[in-house]
């Protein structure tokens, strides 16, 4: 099997992920300040993982890293902790689902769509122009799950501190393959999930709001500290409450770990010569139309094929190839107008470090087979 599927979930995991897993999972329970025991050992997890988070997210502020089961449940906490039922917000036409949704549903009294481009990038002149209504909040995914294209967070955070809003940056597809200086950039509040780009498992991710910037809580709970207290004032932060997913943030930062050995710059280059290649080799094949930037930027592009719908396309790739890849519109709706993508979609290609040469090249040659570019051996 050949996986190209990377943007959705990174596989397979480094083995010292499994491994940190499982000794998390023999050894006694971690008190949370509430016992002490051999699994104080276990406390100390979550300490270093804020470390080395910031060094993956460049804040100099670990101690503003938390934790939860991932990138939409920081989302949906950020989204009502912040309050913005009664303000006008501001989302690129890039975003996710787990943005969208918890706006549309509630999350906002106002909201406003910032164009993208063919290739997934915001018309920044319209933004600026945008910004003169003065939103409480933009909401920008750095790394489109759908192109690749990579967002300017810098420039966009000045444009819209300017106005007197505050920029909440996804991370998703750019935490772990994609350099990044959340503090320098000017980013408020950054969101990142666990089991994509940081190699981790499934159900762990967490947020980073800057100093000095606060977000009401959306849970109440135990905390393993100062249980005579009920009510909590409005400078409260308890954003991990409850009992810890202690064997998921081992493999959290079993995951890190691995990223920060190889470096985040070093993946970037890896991954970048690998959809490159890819974009290379097949914007030539007669049929093939590409969703990307060029040269792409993020480990990820889609593309549609003429005469077969994406499902088809995924489907054949997959029985007839054994290549995984993804289909339809990736939970990013707004994206369709700027792409002009079939009404079903596209299929989506996301490589991983793990990606090889050889692999890009397979996918080409089934593709050419494909659309007759070439007959089987």
């Amino acid at each position: 099997m050949i996986y190209l599927n990377h943007a959705a979930t990174g596989f397979p995991k480094p083995e010292a992920v499994i491994h940190a897993m499982e000794e998390a999972m023999l050894r006694p329970p971690a008190g949370q300040y509430r016992s002490f025991s051999d699994g104080e050992a276990a406390e100390e997890v979550t300490p270093r993982l804020r470390g080395r988070m910031a060094r993956i997210l460049g804040v100099s502020s670990p101690e503003r890293i938390f934790f939860t089961s991932g990138a939409t449940e920081s989302l949906n906490m950020m989204i009502r902790g912040l309050d913005l039922t009664r303000d006008r917000v501001f989302v690129s036409a890039a975003e996710h689902n787990s943005v969208l949704r918890p706006l549309y549903n509630g999350g906002a009294g106002e909201i406003r769509v910032i164009p993208c481009r063919p290739d997934g990038h915001v018309e920044e002149d319209r933004l600026r122009e945008m910004l003169k209504d003065s939103p409480k909040a933009v909401f920008i995914n750095h790394c489109s799950n759908v192109t690749g294209a990579v967002q300017d967070l810098s420039a966009i955070s000045r444009w819209v501190h300017e106005a007197g809003g505050i920029l909440i940056a996804d991370l998703s597809q750019s935490a772990g393959t994609i350099p990044l200086r959340l503090e320098e950039d000017g980013v408020d509040i950054g969101i990142f999930t666990g089991h994509k780009g940081l190699l981790g498992p499934q159900g762990t991710g967490g947020f980073y709001i800057r100093p000095n910037l606060h977000v009401k809580p959306l849970f109440y709970g135990g905390t393993g500290r100062d249980s005579q207290r009920l009510v909590y004032d409005e400078t409260w932060e308890g954003y991990e409450v409850g009992t810890r997913n202690e064997p998921g943030l081992a493999g959290l930062l079993a995951g890190v770990e691995t990223v920060l050995s190889q470096g985040v710059n070093d993946i970037y280059k890896l991954e970048n010569k690998r959809i490159s290649s890819l974009y290379r080799r097949i914007k030539e094949i007669p049929g093939i139309r590409l969703y990307a930037p060029n040269p792409p930027e993020g480990p990820i592009l889609s593309f549609s094929l003429e005469g077969l719908t994406p499902q088809d396309t995924a489907y054949i790739l997959y029985h007839g190839y054994h290549i995984v890849t993804r289909v339809g519109w990736h939970c990013a709706p707004l994206l369709k107008e700027a792409l002009s993508c079939p009404s079903s979609g596209s299929v989506r290609v996301s490589v991983g470090i793990t990606t090889t040469e050889e692999e890009i090249e397979a996918l080409e040659r089934a593709l050419k087979e494909m659309t007759g570019g070439e007959e089987r051996p």
